[in-house]
């Protein structure tokens, strides 16, 4: 295997300079892995003339694009620690997390350079139509060092704000071996067109469509969240052979007419909690496997892949890693695991080299995975993770509110929804709209409270610890 994403990217581009390296989901248009090779090392280049070094930090709060995709790629050449966050956050979220993390550039969207460049203490270049760069990248050589495979790669957060939030420390060398394995397990080769609608923010898309898809000398086609309606038509549109989703994603495609192309071989699933009676259904309906996986940004991605004969509630078997269960959680060795947090939590989660991963679940006579639950009070609404603390803290400053606590909920379309049960002043009747209006400048879209249950005490254990558990036993039906 090669040792950096570089060296990499350099093989496949002198192998298959002609192939279809990367395509844009709206329009079908294709960059081959000579036109993605050398706009990768401009955007090394340009990296470098904006007066990044070797070990920088580099905040990227983009869309998704195949821009995005090459800057990934430039920056891991570069031997930048990426610091990809989701783009819908807040200023004052993005501003906590850039001075937590110690990013020294922030590349964001043109809409958006006003707003950040005021809000950030670093450097703003905006990217895109517009934008500062590409189009001004300077010209360079797709030659020379690249970093070394034990060099940070990617710090991705655990969770969607900046409150609690834990950030992966994830080597060149994780996602290397992680999205090798990930190639091998779906049967990625050169005549593969993988399109993943997940923001590139995430390890998945990183990995699952990117980093795997040139691992096997295919393409990746990079799309925006797209709704059901459009979703088959990129998959059409570009061919797709293979393509990711996430529960919710899968939810609304039963939910929708359309059909998918006849080029699509399989979905992959992951993210979220999926029940077996989707799965069959999105089965029988569209007679295409639904590839239901399981992973997490600590693992560098996926532990277990689905298969065509998984059995009906399982998430696939461990492919190159070891997985046991011990009282019932489920742990995870191999080459994979993230390097440790930027935080002092690592060592609860990473010890005597097994990831604890704060997940139920079990191992069949098969060697088959399920997962049955989670011991983190972490909400993953479809596939974001998201902080009950940091939403409470942001609750907590309402005037109106005299007690808060945020919980997960199950819910059909997205796994879980976000509640909150909140403890009003005496006499103050505030409404959902009042509550969504406070919200609105305060938190992102997706953490902002679906369901608001008021009640006259929170429950709590004989230390004051508020007793999550039962809100949701009471509430989540």
């Amino acid at each position: 295997m090669v040792d950096s994403i570089g060296a990499l990217l350099a093989e496949r581009a002198g192998r298959l300079a002609s192939a279809p390296c990367l395509i844009d989901a709206a329009t079908a248009s294709v960059r081959t892995y000579r036109e993605v090779h050398e706009r990768a090392w401009r955007w090394a280049a340009g990296f470098r003339e904006a007066g990044l070094v070797r070990g920088d930090r580099l905040a990227v709060i983009l869309p998704n694009s195949v821009d995005d995709a090459e800057l990934l790629l430039g920056g891991a050449i570069a031997g930048l620690t990426l610091c990809p966050y989701n783009p819908v956050l807040t200023a004052p979220e993005l501003t906590a997390l850039v001075g937590r993390y110690g990013a020294k550039l922030a590349l964001v969207a043109p809409s958006r350079r006003e707003e950040l460049a005021m809000a950030l203490p670093i450097p703003v270049r905006a990217i895109g139509r517009a934008g500062d760069w590409p189009d001004a990248l300077p010209a360079a050589r797709p030659e020379g060092e690249s970093a070394p495979p034990a060099h940070p790669f990617v710090l991705i957060m655990t969770s969607g704000t900046s409150g609690g939030a834990k950030a992966c420390r994830i080597t060149q060398a994780n996602v290397l071996w992680t999205s090798a394995r990930t190639a091998e397990a779906f049967g990625f080769d050169e005549t593969s067109r993988y399109l993943t609608p997940l923001p590139l923010y995430h390890i998945n898309a990183q990995v699952v469509g990117l980093l795997a898809a040139i691992q096997a000398g295919g393409a990746v086609a990079i799309g925006s969240r797209l709704p059901a309606p459009r979703l088959w038509e990129a998959a059409a549109r570009c061919r797709a052979t293979g393509m990711s989703a996430v529960p919710a994603l899968v939810m609304d495609l039963l939910d929708h007419p359309s059909m998918p192309p006849e080029t699509l071989r399989y979905v992959v699933c992951s993210s979220a909690p999926l029940s077996a009676s989707v799965r069959e259904r999105f089965e029988r309906r569209f007679g295409i496997p639904l590839l239901v996986s399981y992973g997490l940004s600590e693992a560098g991605c996926f532990v277990s892949y689905g298969r065509p004969d998984s059995p009906m509630g399982s998430v696939g078997q461990p492919l190159g890693c070891e997985v046991r269960i011990e009282g019932e959680e489920i742990l995870v060795q191999g080459a994979g695991l993230f390097e440790g947090y930027d935080e002092a939590a690592t060592g609860l989660a990473l010890r005597d080299g097994w990831l604890h991963t704060g997940d139920r679940g079990f191992l069949d006579a098969d060697g088959f995975l399920y997962v049955t639950g989670r011991r983190k009070d972490q909400i993953n609404r479809g596939g974001e993770k998201i902080s009950p603390e940091a939403i409470e803290a942001v609750l907590l400053e309402c005037p109106d509110l005299a007690e808060v606590a945020v919980f997960g909920v199950p819910d059909d379309r997205l796994g879980e929804e976000v509640a909150a049960a909140i403890v009003p002043k005496t006499s103050v009747a505030l409404t959902d709209d009042d509550l969504w209006d406070f919200c609105a400048d305060r938190l992102a879209e997706f953490e902002t409270p679906r369901h608001w249950i008021r009640i006259q005490a929170l429950p709590r254990g004989a230390t004051g610890k508020v007793l999550r558990r039962e809100l949701r036993e009471a509430w989540g039906r």
